[in-house]
C-alpha cells in the first residue's frame, strides 16, 4: 500500500463507533474479507491494526474471521501466514522488518515480525503472563512495545514494556509509568528528541516522554489531550503529530503538539488507524482513506 490511499470524497456508509476508554484497546479498526489464495482480492474492512512504512511502501494489516491480510493501496488484500489466532493491536517497521504486537491465542503478550508483510514469525512471547501489547513504535534501530497485564475482567492492571535492540526483544523496567498501570496504552513513537507514549483515561489521553524508553515523565509541552483517544503518534520533521477519536462525539481529530487540534477531514464516524509522514489513515465505510494531518 502506498501513501496515496484514496482521499475521502463522496459520503460513505456509517459505521458503529467504538472508543477505548480505560480498558484494553480493542481497536475499532478493520476486518477484511479475503480468499484462500495468495492472489490479491478486493476487500471491505471492519478492523485494521495500524500502518507502517517498509521499503518505501506503506503497509496495513487487516483481519477477516480468523485470517489477517495485508492491504494494498487499491483496497486489495493478500492473506498472511503465521498470524493464526493472533489478536493484533498495532504495527510499525524497524531495521528492514515489519513488527506487529498484540496477544496470542492463549492471551499471552506477543510480538510478530515479517520482512514482506505476508509471512510472519513470532519473535517473542511472554509465557505465563495474561496480558496484551497494544502499542508499538520504532526509531533508530530500537523498537518499543507497550501494553499491560490484564485483570480477569480484561482491564489493564500493570504496565508492560518490551524493547527491541540488535540482540532481540526483552522486557524492561520502565520508571515513571506507575500512574498509567490501569490505563490502555494506545500509541508510542520515537524521534530525535526521544520517545512519546499515549495512554487513555476517562477524559482523554495522557502523554509521557522518555529519552531512552526506560525513564518516563509527563510531557512538558502537552501532558494531556482532553476528549481525544490518541490512536497514533509520529515524531518526524521536528513535529509530533497525532490522530485520535473524539471521546464525546463521532468525529476523528488530528493535531500537532503545541499547535492545538482540529477535526480530521474525513467522513463522520471514521476511525483513526495511523499517522505517517504528515498523512493520517482512517477506516471509513469499510475502506482505508488518507488525509493530511
Amino acid at each position: 500500500m502506498t501513501s496515496s490511499l484514496p482521499d475521502p470524497g463522496k459520503p460513505l456508509p456509517q459505521l458503529s463507533r467504538r472508543v477505548f476508554v480505560g480498558t484494553v484497546a480493542t481497536l475499532g479498526v478493520a476486518t477484511m474479507s479475503g480468499t484462500a489464495t495468495a492472489a490479491p482480492t478486493m476487500v471491505t474492512l471492519d478492523r485494521a491494526a495500524g500502518v507502517a512504512r517498509l521499503g518505501g511502501t506503506v503497509h496495513a494489516l487487516g483481519h477477516t474471521g480468523a485470517t489477517w491480510v495485508l492491504v494494498a493501496a487499491d483496497g486489495s488484500a493478500r492473506r498472511t501466514r503465521g498470524l493464526a489466532g493472533a489478536d493484533i493491536a498495532d504495527l510499525t517497521a524497524t531495521e528492514g522488518v515489519l513488527v506487529a504486537v498484540g496477544a496470542d491465542d492463549r492471551s499471552a503478550p506477543a510480538v510478530w515480525e515479517s520482512t514482506d508483510g505476508l509471512s510472519w514469525r513470532r519473535a517473542t512471547r511472554l509465557a505465563g503472563v495474561d496480558g496484551h501489547l497494544t502499542a508499538v513504535g520504532a526509531y533508530g534501530g530500537t523498537a518499543l512495545a507497550v501494553g499491560a497485564r490484564l485483570t480477569l475482567e480484561r482491564a489493564p492492571r500493570q504496565r508492560i514494556v518490551l524493547r527491541r535492540t540488535a540482540s532481540g526483544w526483552a522486557t524492561v523496567r520502565a520508571g515513571g509509568l506507575g500512574h498509567t498501570d490501569e490505563l490502555a496504552a494506545t500509541a508510542v513513537a520515537g524521534g530525535p528528541a526521544g520517545w512519546l507514549l499515549s495512554t487513555v483515561d476517562a477524559t482523554g489521553s495522557l502523554l509521557a516522554t522518555s529519552p531512552d524508553g526506560l525513564e518516563w515523565t509527563p510531557d512538558a509541552v502537552q501532558p494531556r489531550l482532553v476528549d481525544a483517544a490518541v490512536r497514533s503518534l509520529s515524531c518526524t520533521g521536528g513535529r509530533v503529530r497525532w490522530v485520535a477519536n473524539a471521546m464525546s462525539g463521532s468525529e476523528g481529530v488530528t493535531g500537532a503538539l503545541g499547535t492545538g487540534r482540529r477535526a480530521a477531514p474525513v467522513p463522520a464516524d471514521a476511525l483513526a488507524v495511523g499517522v505517517l509522514d504528515g498523512r493520517s489513515y482512517w477506516l471509513a465505510g469499510g475502506h482505508l482513506v488518507s488525509a493530511t494531518v
